[in-house]
């Protein structure tokens, strides 16, 4: 089980990985553009904190594919993950190239399209949960199916789109392998009320050395 930020904020991620049990970040095209630093530097920054990186392919096809993950395994050498959206090129892609690199085919929907990023090679694929559940009424049995069809396969699921600790535990228990949120979600996730009382009448009340 492996917990990301899902950013591309050098300041959330630096908190987030200084917690000590995130340990890597996904990112994508969209939380590149939010920065006004350009994605070389983002990225080389993002590197320096150790862990997997998650980069988004933007290329269409196989071949300007091959350049794209060729520039950016410069930028991140081993802690490149190449997230690829699920188009028949992308399925291409991760086909012919998954021995040479970790790819997670991205914005899952159905338990078809993880079936054939399983047969296709991919390490990772990533469920959109919150997405799902709005527009597909039932994310947490598509975790489930999805955990059933890998069962006893390399392939891992991401469970991205994570709105809430809540959404993160279902998650957890439907089947998902790893977790990628925002710093927000990430920090809600090891706070509780009663956590919050237990730790105040400890300092409020008790003793030590």
């Amino acid at each position: 089980m492996t917990f990301y930020i899902d950013s591309a904020n050098i300041e959330d991620v630096s908190k987030a990985i200084s917690f000590g049990w995130v340990k890597g970040v996904t990112t994508n095209p969209l939380l590149l553009a939010r920065e006004s630093t350009a994605v070389e530097e983002v990225l080389d920054k993002i590197k320096q904190l150790n862990g997997p990186v998650f980069y988004q392919l933007m290329a269409k096809t196989v071949q300007d594919m091959l350049v794209e993950v060729h520039a950016i395994r410069e930028i991140l050498a081993d802690q490149l993950v190449v997230k690829i959206l699920p188009t028949i090129e992308g399925y291409r892609f991760c086909s012919a190239y998954s021995d040479d690199y970790s790819c997670c085919l991205t914005a899952l929907f159905s338990v078809s399209q993880v079936a054939a990023a399983q047969q296709a090679g991919a390490r990772y694929i990533a469920i959109y949960y919150n997405r799902a559940q709005k527009n597909l009424g039932d994310a947490t049995g598509l975790i489930e199916a999805a955990a059933q069809i890998l069962k006893g396969s390399h392939t891992e699921i991401v469970a991205a789109s994570i709105k809430s600790a809540h959404e993160a535990s279902q998650v957890l228990l439907a089947g998902a392998h790893h977790v990628a949120a925002p710093l927000n979600v990430l920090t809600e996730m090891v706070d509780h009320d009663l956590s919050i009382k237990a730790i105040n009448n400890f300092y409020e009340n008790g003793v030590g050395l």
